[in-house]
């Protein structure tokens, strides 16, 4: 028996708020095996609704592995439509954030300066707590040169403060 993951086009909701629904065919072929179908679910071979383990009454089990790849899918379809409408500044700011997972020491820069600096109570501490980061544990690749100006010389000035 096949299954599909597919948007419940029919149901009235705000925008934002997207339904999915796990489906199987009795006849075990789905209508569109293409994923990126504009309407992968014709009206004319209307599905019903089963559970992924087989306890709904009536209902037989999917396979899990064919609604994993599904799901898969319809991700892939929402990223897409996603980057097609991305801002620039958008962009960058996901290719920073990405850099940062990237980079081994990033994550971990990242990490103690939220921590140790950001999160600080009293000003005189973070502040000796940046000068202390910034020279114990250098500065991650994933900073751009005027980055690691600014923070370097905060480093350097804050506890003078």
């Amino acid at each position: 028996m096949g299954a599909r993951i597919v948007q419940d086009l029919g149901r009235r909701v705000s925008e934002d708020d997207i339904m999915l629904t796990a489906q199987s065919y009795p006849d075990g072929a789905s209508p569109a095996e293409d994923a990126h179908a504009a309407d992968p679910l014709p009206r004319s071979k209307a599905p019903f609704l089963v559970s992924i383990d087989g306890a709904a009454p009536g209902n037989p089990q999917i396979d899990p592995t064919s609604l994993a790849e599904d799901a898969v899918a319809v991700v892939a379809r929402w990223l897409t439509a996603a980057r097609a409408i991305e801002t620039a500044a958008e962009r960058r700011s996901s290719e920073r954030m990405r850099a940062i997972i990237e980079d081994p020491a990033g994550v971990s820069f990242t990490m103690r300066f939220v921590d140790r600096v950001a999160r600080h109570r009293r000003d005189a501490l973070a502040a000796e707590q940046l000068a202390q980061l910034v020279v114990d544990a250098g500065l991650p690749g994933f900073l751009g040169r005027f980055d690691r100006f600014l923070l370097t010389l905060g480093g350097r000035l804050a506890p003078t403060f």
